[in-house]
């Protein structure tokens, strides 16, 4: 045990035991599981055909422009719309083997969660892509006025951090000079607010002032 000991911390010098009789390694649990998943991934059965035939039929019922992205197998797909004011959007799908009876796992860059309704079964009008991604399109026009509110402090304040702000980013920090800046915090919901803030500098005193005698004044 002491030799197979000496030779797994020689060949793996970060592992850290996780029990007294060091059987257990921080790190080598996680190895296996990866693997035994990656071989689980390897055997696994390929959709059936109504799985490519109905994906391929809603695609083109929504349009193969707003396809930008696609592993070769459809199980990952990047669809992309863009808001009134013209900034695009993508969600991301990963689609499972039991599509459209099994909802599929979505990502999108919004600063509020985004749950999309999906009704299990076959042939429903709630279970499609067309569905997500006219929930995807509401969403986005509910944000509208934020992502406004947010672009129009990134062009016309000196923006600190972060350098390039995701969509779902609803913080700044901005530079006011002589060595004072302020954080920002705008309410998704509610962007036209003021919002929180919090100065940072020397001088951050008098700029409290001063944004106590705005909030005073509206």
């Amino acid at each position: 045990m002491a030799v197979t000991e000496a030779s797994l911390l020689r060949q793996c010098p970060l592992l850290l035991p996780q029990n007294r009789s060091k059987t257990v390694y921080e790190g080598f649990i996680s190895a296996q599981e990866v693997a035994l998943k990656n071989r689980q991934e390897l055997y696994a059965l390929p959709p059936p055909p109504q799985f490519y035939s109905s994906l391929i039929e809603e695609i083109g019922t929504l349009g193969w422009d707003k396809l930008v992205y696609a592993d070769t197998c459809f199980s990952t797909i990047k669809l992309k719309a863009e808001d009134a004011s013209g900034r695009e959007h993508l969600i991301t799908l990963k689609l499972k083997a039991k599509y459209p009876a099994e909802s599929p796992d979505y990502f999108v860059d919004f600063p509020v969660p985004f749950c999309a309704s999906w009704t299990p079964q076959v042939n429903s009008p709630q279970s499609s892509l067309i569905s997500i991604y006219s929930q995807f399109l509401a969403a986005i026009e509910s944000l509208k006025a934020f992502w406004d509110v947010m672009d129009e402090i990134d062009e016309k304040t000196w923006v600190l951090e972060p350098e390039k702000p995701p969509r779902s980013a609803t913080a700044r920090r901005i530079a006011l000079g002589n060595n004072v800046s302020i954080n920002i915090e705008v309410d998704p919901r509610h962007p036209t607010m003021l919002p929180e803030c919090f100065f940072l500098g020397a001088d951050h005193g008098f700029y409290y002032g001063l944004w106590n005698l705005l909030c005073l004044s509206t």
